[in-house]
């Protein structure tokens, strides 16, 4: 059986998987040297996930996008799709 630490670790790997192949704002997939590159928002993603309310998830993509990336373009329905899968994967923290 995994340590409760292990399996935090591979559901932020999950979060992380999410937000390269789904989210994906700035278009890093394609470049394999690039794929860390959203790893440090997976822990926060994971932890509003955890609340189970999909628009806080939503508000924090659109931040980190935002705030963080300095992108302009908005696409709310976009964000609520990953959050669905974010928050799938946060459903998982107590199994």
């Amino acid at each position: 059986m995994k340590s409760h630490d292990q399996h935090m670790r591979d559901l932020v790997s999950k979060v992380d998987e999410i937000l390269l192949h789904d989210w994906d704002p700035i278009g890093v997939r394609e470049n394999p040297e690039a794929w860390d590159e959203y790893s440090s928002y997976a822990p926060t993603a994971l932890r509003i996930a955890m609340r189970a309310n999909i628009e806080l998830v939503v508000d924090y993509l659109f931040r980190l996008k935002h705030d963080h990336m300095g992108l302009s373009r908005e696409d709310r329905a976009h964000d609520r799709r990953v959050a669905v899968k974010i928050i799938d994967v946060a459903s998982q923290v107590n199994q």
